[in-house]
């Protein structure tokens, strides 16, 4: 299995690069170059090869250079300062398009530490690796491969961060979620249930302590969104449109295959990875009903990831792209390969 896992890397490696050689070529031929941009900050000249967060980190030495000082002096909220990572990967080379490296890299972790962690969650190491070959060849995953964000970095992250619960490494634990902090802070807390849940030794207490404090999260985020003012004008019904995105994979772009394509070709593995949400929570959702009466505490967990964080994204953003939906596609993934693997680690 692990020879098909490699194979599946090179696959994905090859195909991120060729993505990003056509972005590269269709960029040249626009003639507006992303760094350095100087008095011109506008993603939509680049027709959306280029998002207006990658331009953001391409520039961010220009731009947010800042921002690690401010965040220190509790004058900015969002913590992130992945810009720094790319922008010295083009600062170091002088080439603007140098800054895809990150993408690769990222691939690159998220494949080592995926088969690392499928190891953990199996103890006697037969975990479903084909869930790696199948995800890792999944269009969010070669978008994020291919780009500057930073939301594959947050799985490798997720996945480590499980992997050192597991081991009860607390020091290495603490480590990764400061990173995770200055990567997406609002994961944080959200993710805390689950780092219970593989982190406490005691099997009855695992599970209260876990379940607790998956309540309690949920019980803020609702706190939360009534005392903090929206980003933007959204209401209920994003809310609901949200979650039921976030759930179940079902959503307005979802159905609407031909509108989506009628403006923008760029959007194709945008929708293709709405597909694959799809599928995964179609795969997830039968595999709750068929074991109802024996559903894993971990997978209760995921589940109040995914209403937690589409509530955020609902209320403060009103919108959810597949990107930032991936960690729960991940964590459907992993939910089901737990609960079909060998949890003798949990006792240990």
């Amino acid at each position: 299995m692990n020879k098909k896992i490699n194979i599946c890397f090179i696959i994905a490696v090859f195909a991120c690069f060729l993505i990003i050689t056509l972005k590269i070529y269709s960029i040249e031929q626009i003639g507006v170059q992303p760094y350095p941009l100087g008095a011109v900050f506008d993603s939509d000249s680049f027709e959306g090869f280029i998002v207006r967060d990658e331009l953001t980190y391409i520039n961010w030495i220009q731009v947010r250079s800042n921002a690690l000082l401010m965040i220190l002096q509790l004058q900015r909220d969002a913590t992130n300062l992945f810009g720094y990572f790319v922008a010295g990967l083009v600062e170091f080379s002088g080439y603007w398009w140098f800054g895809y490296f990150s993408g690769l890299f990222g691939l690159y972790a998220f494949y080592k530490s995926s088969i690392s962690l499928f190891n953990h969650l199996d103890g006697e190491g037969r975990g479903d690796k084909k869930w790696i070959i199948f995800f890792m060849l999944s269009p969010g995953v070669l978008m994020l491969g291919s780009s500057m964000l930073r939301d594959l970095w947050v799985l490798v992250l997720l996945n480590l961060l499980i992997i050192s619960a597991i081991k009860r490494r607390i020091l290495l634990i603490s480590l990764l979620i400061i990173i995770m902090f200055f990567l997406r802070n609002f994961y944080v807390p959200l993710l805390m249930p689950i780092l219970l849940y593989f982190t406490i030794r005691d099997n009855f207490f695992r599970k209260f302590a876990s379940l607790l404090g998956s309540f309690l999260v949920i019980v803020s985020v609702l706190v939360l969104i009534n005392l903090k003012p929206a980003l933007y004008q959204t209401d209920l019904t994003e809310i609901f449109l949200r979650m039921m995105s976030g759930v179940f994979g079902i959503s307005i772009e979802l159905i609407r295959f031909f509108k989506n394509f009628e403006n923008d070709k760029s959007v194709v593995l945008e929708y293709l990875g709405l597909v694959f949400h799809f599928l995964v929570a179609s795969a997830f959702w039968v595999y709750i009903i068929k074991n109802i009466k024996k559903v894993s505490v971990f997978s209760v967990l995921v589940l109040s990831f995914a209403i937690s964080l589409s509530i955020m994204y609902g209320y403060f953003l009103g919108y959810f792209v597949v990107r930032t939906k991936l960690i729960i596609i991940w964590l459907m993934v992993l939910a089901m390969v737990h609960s079909s693997g060998n949890r003798s680690y949990v006792r240990k």
